[in-house]
């Protein structure tokens, strides 16, 4: 499939993804081809993120307290000229303390590139996103291009605390096979 097709057939992937997840991430077209479809996008996943850890806070005798946490993390995806041979750069815009984020570069890693394929679908590469930003989702760290060492150490010190931010965060990802079950 060529690109310009490969791009608007995501496009109206994500715009029919929103129909039916809009309470869980907003989606926005950053930057169009000319006349074309958009090659960049705005991600917002509605979890609650942690953004470090307060200064001075020692990482080994961590509190929830010395935790900062972010309501509104920021993302974008970008789809490179090679896209879809090569995987979507995915980028954190605001801080975020997480094993799968560079804290210098914001460049989040959710999928070793030797483990990127082409038919993979852009509406999988939100959802790694907002299982990262939501704390749901850890990659192998042994096929990580890059890892915060500060956050491994601090989420395999604090399993505690990982599970409370995942609680906060309790509707898994669309990927996961979620039902929704009406209440009464």
């Amino acid at each position: 499939m060529p690109l310009m097709e490969r791009l608007s057939a995501d496009a109206e992937e994500l715009s029919q993804y929103l129909r039916t997840f809009g309470d869980r991430v907003s989606l926005r077209p950053l930057d169009r081809v000319p006349g074309g479809p958009p090659y960049r996008w705005a991600v917002r996943p509605r979890v609650v993120t942690l953004r470090g850890l307060r200064p001075g806070a020692d990482p080994a005798r961590c509190r929830w307290e010395d935790m900062v946490l972010d309501r509104e993390p920021a993302f974008t995806i970008h789809l490179p000229d090679s896209y879809p041979r090569e995987r979507p750069r995915v980028r954190s815009t605001r801080p975020l303390f997480h094993p799968n984020a560079d804290a210098d570069t914001g460049e989040i890693c959710y999928v070793a590139p030797s483990a990127w394929s082409p038919g993979v679908p852009l509406t999988w590469v939100v959802d790694q996103v907002r299982g990262i930003a939501a704390w749901q989702k850890f990659n192998d760290y042994s096929t990580l291009d890059f890892l915060d060492e500060r956050a491994a150490r601090w989420a395999q010190e604090h399993p505690e605390w990982v599970a409370r931010l995942r609680a906060l965060n309790e509707t898994p990802p669309p990927s996961e096979g979620t039902v929704r079950v009406a209440r009464r």
